[in-house]
C-alpha cells in the first residue's frame, strides 16, 4: 500500500487526473500489482497492455486509448513501439518515486468514473477498448466474494493476465477481504505438475481457472482448495464430477462489458 501511494502520488505530480488513460506494460510481478493499485489511488484509468502482444497491437491500443502515461519496466520499455506517452519505469525511477508521501491520495473521484479500459478482439478483428466504471468493479467483487465467503486466511490464485478481466477480479476480491493474493512466474502457471504443486504448497483456497487448464491438472488432494470456478470454456459434467466433490465450484460467464461476470 505504501509503494502503491507513493506511486500514485508521483502520476499525479506528472499531471494524471480522474479518468487519464494510463497504461500498465508490466510483467506478472508484485510490481505490476502495485501499479495496478497506484493507478486507480490517484483516480485514473488503467489500461493493460501485455508486454508479449505482438507490436502491431500494442501500437495501436496506445494510439487509441490516447495514452499518455505509462508504468513499464526498462526491459520492457525498450521492446516497445514508437510512443508519445510520458514512461515511468517501476525499477529504473523508483529512486524519485520512493521520495513521494506515503499516505492515501486524495482524489474525488466517483462509482461512476472509469476505472479500466480493457481491449478485448471486437467483432470487426480489430481491438476494441471495453470502458468500465468502479461501480461495476466494486459491485462484482463484493458480491462474488460474499458468494464464495471469501475471509482473512484465504489465498487466492492471481492467475488471469493483467490484459483479462478475471485478474481485477482476483486482485479486488483479494486485497479488499483480507485474503492473500497469490503470484507465481509464469512458468508455474503452466497447468500440469508446477502448478499442481504451487496449489499445494501454497494451501491456494480459491481459484478460477479455464475448463481446458483445470483438466490438464494431475490427480491431487490440494486440501486448502475449496472453492473452483471455471469460465471462459465450454465446462465437461465429467469435469465437475472429478473436482466439485467436497468444494464449491462455480462455471462463470460473461462478456468483459458486463463487467467480468
Amino acid at each position: 500500500t505504501r509503494r502503491a501511494n507513493q506511486l500514485a502520488h508521483h502520476l499525479l505530480g506528472l499531471g494524471v487526473g480522474v479518468e487519464t488513460p494510463v497504461g500498465i506494460c508490466i510483467h506478472r510481478s508484485v510490481e505490476m500489482v502495485v501499479a495496478w493499485l497506484a493507478v486507480l489511488k490517484a483516480g485514473a484509468a488503467y489500461v493493460p497492455l501485455d508486454p508479449t502482444y505482438p507490436a502491431a497491437r500494442l501500437a495501436f491500443m496506445l494510439d487509441d486509448a490516447r495514452i499518455s502515461f505509462l508504468l513499464t519496466q526498462q526491459k520492457v520499455l525498450t521492446g516497445l513501439p514508437d510512443h508519445a506517452a510520458t514512461s515511468v519505469c517501476v525499477d529504473r525511477d523508483w529512486a524519485r518515486v520512493a521520495a513521494e508521501p506515503a499516505d492515501n491520495p486524495k482524489v474525488a473521484t466517483t462509482p461512476r468514473n472509469l476505472a479500466y479500459v480493457i481491449y478485448t478482439s471486437g467483432s470487426t478483428g480489430l481491438p476494441k477498448g471495453v470502458q468500465i466504471e468502479h461501480r461495476g468493479l466494486c459491485n462484482v467483487s463484493a458480491a462474488k466474494a460474499r458468494a464464495f465467503g471469501v475471509r482473512q486466511g484465504d489465498c487466492v490464485l492471481q492467475f488471469a493476465s493483467l490484459s483479462f478481466d478475471a485478474s481485477a477480479f482476483e486482485i479486488v476480491m483479494a486485497l479488499t477481504t483480507g485474503a492473500t493474493l497469490c503470484l507465481a512466474p509464469q512458468e508455474t502457471l503452466l497447468p500440469g505438475p508446477n502448478l499442481a504443486r504451487f496449489l499445494e504448497e501454497s494451501a491456494i483456497s480459491i481459484v478460477t481457472l479455464p475448463p481446458s487448464a483445470l483438466a490438464a491438472m494431475p490427480d491431487g488432494s490440494f486440501p486448502a482448495l475449496r472453492v473452483i470456478t471455471v469460465a471462459g470454456e465450454a465446462c465437461s459434467a465429467d469435469l465437475v464430477a472429478k473436482w466439485a466433490p467436497g468444494r464449491q465450484f462455480f462455471n462463470l460467464y460473461g462478456p468483459t462489458e458486463t463487467t467480468i461476470w
